[in-house]
């Protein structure tokens, strides 16, 4: 990092934001039980809100974010350490779009080092980089000078991880040594849902729908829509990225995404069930769905449901993006009861399952159309006779999750 001012390992995550600072309109420090509602920022060179350090049961509804230089809502808690004292906001509600003017790194709500809050029924689009972040990623740097150091208490990592610990590792670490560390990484317990998110990504590359990465355990993202996003330098809908496991994600819609257009990113040990990754605009770089850096032993992935309209659109991508050893492999997981189905070319998914059948999962996946009403027209309701009912697809709420874009446009 560059040295400016003395702030050197004061960013977050890639100095997507920085730490315990006044770089907003309206900013919480050391708040509990406020509540932001029916509020307009706007026209403005920073971000919008912030909820610093030890705030707590804070409270952020119906307000509209549009055309600021910075972040729409950033809650920001103390650095690895055992001050887990931002917690149990609320944001909800809310229209965020054409944030980021200034500042183009910027995601629209920003959880960083901050633990059970509610992020539900926020309107998320036309933004430069991701919608949400949730992450507590860390370099342990005891000069303070690499990514996110300076935040860090070294007394209580000692205390937790021993005396002279160091971990700069931050591209892989297995579930032991982040098993280890998780209590000092409080971005944990956060719940994620009803959220609507399309055309992100505009500006930026390598970034996502929503992004979860060096966060701690419990995290549920759940009904969700991300989609359609066409930018180009789109990566994924919903990623797990570095140092990231015990996510659990659930009953989401990926759709018509570009760029590297996978739905799903997982590179550890995470929780995939009953989500549905349909009809990439491009054929993907690696997978609709993307395992990456193995192992992954532990994962559960069940009852998704994975429509491609090209056989070249790759269901599951398998790979090893860091370091050496084991690729993430989807027979390494607890994998069954899944739809793989390509409109174009039935026997796609056939090849594809037989594939997976002869390592032993997947005995009671399909390679059938899934019975969607109209998916190329966006209508992802089941017929009564779909296929995806027999695999135990729990039918998604669709109807609240498009509700909160059909409010701020009706």
């Amino acid at each position: 990092r560059f040295a400016f001012h003395g702030l050197s390992g004061k960013g977050i995550q890639h100095d997507w934001e920085m730490y315990d600072a006044p770089s907003c309109m309206i900013r919480m420090r050391h708040a509990e039980q406020c509540s932001v509602t029916n509020c307009h920022f706007h026209e403005g060179g920073s971000g919008g809100l912030r909820i610093d350090l030890a705030s707590s049961s804070n409270h952020v509804e119906d307000c509209v974010f549009e055309h600021l230089g910075g972040c729409g809502i950033v809650l920001c808690g103390y650095g690895l350490s055992r001050h887990y004292l931002n917690r149990d906001n609320e944001i909800r509600n809310n229209h965020i779009h054409n944030i980021g003017e200034h500042y183009w790194h910027c995601p629209a709500i920003f959880i960083w080092q901050s633990g059970n809050n509610t992020i539900s029924e926020n309107y998320l689009h036309d933004l430069p980089y991701t919608a949400i972040v949730c992450s507590g990623r860390t370099l342990y740097d005891r000069e303070g000078v690499a990514e996110c150091s300076g935040n860090i208490d070294w007394d209580d990592v000692e205390e937790q991880c021993g005396k002279g610990y160091i971990h700069n590792v931050w591209h892989y670490a297995g579930l032991p040594s982040w098993s280890m560390r998780e209590p000092l990484m409080h971005s944990r317990d956060n719940l994620i849902e009803y959220n609507y998110i399309h055309d992100v990504m505009q500006t930026m590359g390598d970034g996502n729908g929503i992004y979860v990465s060096g966060a701690g355990g419990g995290n549920i993202l759940r009904y969700n829509v991300v989609g359609p996003c066409p930018s180009p330098s789109f990566a994924e809908g919903l990623r797990c990225d570095d140092d990231q496991h015990h996510t659990i994600l659930h009953g989401n819609l990926l759709f018509g995404l570009h760029g590297h257009a996978t739905g799903i990113t997982s590179k550890g040990t995470n929780r995939l069930t009953n989500n549905i990754l349909a009809l990439p605009l491009k054929t993907p770089d690696r997978g609709m769905l993307s395992l990456e850096t193995g192992p992954i032993n532990g994962s559960v992935i069940k009852h998704n449901i994975i429509l491609t309209s090209a056989s070249d659109q790759n269901f599951v991508g398998e790979i090893r993006i860091h370091g050496t050893g084991r690729k993430a492999r989807l027979r390494d997981t607890d994998s069954d009861k899944n739809i793989f189905y390509c409109s174009s070319d039935e026997t796609s998914g056939q090849n594809w399952l037989d594939e997976l059948q002869s390592y032993g999962v997947d005995y009671k996946s399909l390679a059938s159309d899934p019975g969607f009403i109209d998916p190329e027209n966006g209508d992802y309701n089941l017929k009564d006779d779909a296929a995806a009912h027999s695999i135990g697809f729990k039918p998604l709420p669709l109807k609240k999750m498009f509700a909160v874009k059909d409010r701020y446009t009706s």
